[in-house]
């Protein structure tokens, strides 16, 4: 199997918009580099219109990760939302 860092490296040059849908999965993985990997790439092509979209995870460990990429970035919309999560 491929090393946690190995993994997050190649999550972390994922399109957010194409693979949206496995990085948000990726959220809530038990591994901290590839939860960390997932927010990179998510932050780094997703505008704050289409993050914001996404809305609030149900799970604990995906709300977390939810709340750390908003609160990076700097759009009040943005930090707004994070004492919601």
């Amino acid at each position: 199997t491929q090393s946690s860092e190995v993994r997050a490296a190649a999550i972390r040059r994922l399109d957010g918009v194409a693979d949206r849908d496995a990085l948000l999965r990726w959220l809530g993985n038990e591994d901290p580099w590839i939860r960390q990997a997932a927010r990179s790439a998510l932050s780094r092509s997703l505008s704050i219109d289409q993050l914001l979209q996404i809305g609030l995870p149900q799970d604990a460990t995906r709300r977390l990760e939810m709340a750390l990429l908003l609160r990076a970035n700097e759009d009040p919309r943005a930090t707004a939302l994070v004492p919601r999560l």
